[in-house]
């Protein structure tokens, strides 16, 4: 059984439609199959503790960009997962970004989540050779950038699907 958590953060809606997207991916691929299990959370809504995060075996994370960086809420839960000790070892990472108008900093902040799974020994796939590892979009997504994300979704679930059984 695959079990997959969508973790983000939005301000905007942005980041959320790019969430429900790639849950819409992952459902799509998992359509048939009786045991698996597929959460959404956005941690604005305080709906999830750390120590479920050791429950999946798919984490895929969502945030705005603010100021070339990660919003600042996500990263504070990220980083309090190395103070709570907890394990995501041999998991699988995916991540997804937005922004406003200022696209500096884009990579570097998709980078940080790549990072963060690393140190975490996750395993990261990259999704093709334009956007490496993760969504990255500016501003409202339109019916282009959700069809991508719905494609990572389901490259994400392939994989873990591939992993876990």
């Amino acid at each position: 059984m695959a079990n997959y958590l969508i973790l983000f953060y939005t301000k905007s809606g942005n980041t959320k439609k790019m969430a429900n997207a790639i849950y819409e991916g992952i459902k799509n691929t998992e359509l048939g199959a009786s045991d698996f299990n597929l959460d959404l959370y956005n941690i604005s809504d305080n709906n999830i503790v750390m120590h479920e995060l050791e429950n999946y075996d798919c984490i895929i994370v969502g945030a705005p960009i603010h100021y070339g960086k990660l919003a600042s809420p996500m990263n504070d839960f990220l980083e309090s997962s190395f103070e709570n000790n907890i394990s995501l070892e041999d998991k699988i990472g995916g991540c997804f970004t937005s922004y406003g108008v200022d696209i500096q900093g884009a990579e570097l902040a998709i980078l940080s989540l790549v990072q963060f799974f690393l140190e975490q020994g996750m395993i990261v796939p990259g999704i093709n050779k334009e956007e490496a590892f993760g969504q990255i979009i500016a501003g409202t997504p339109d019916d282009e950038i959700l069809s991508k994300c719905r494609e990572y979704g389901q490259k994400i679930a392939h994989l873990t699907k591939s992993i876990c059984t």
